[in-house]
């Protein structure tokens, strides 16, 4: 269960890193 809610929040705050890094123009 934790491993799931682990995976479940760094997925996004992995995509929001690459967007703050300029990886994401939209």
């Amino acid at each position: 269960m934790r491993r799931a809610f682990f995976a479940f929040a760094v997925v996004p705050f992995l995509w929001v890193s690459s967007a703050l890094a300029g990886d994401a123009e939209i």
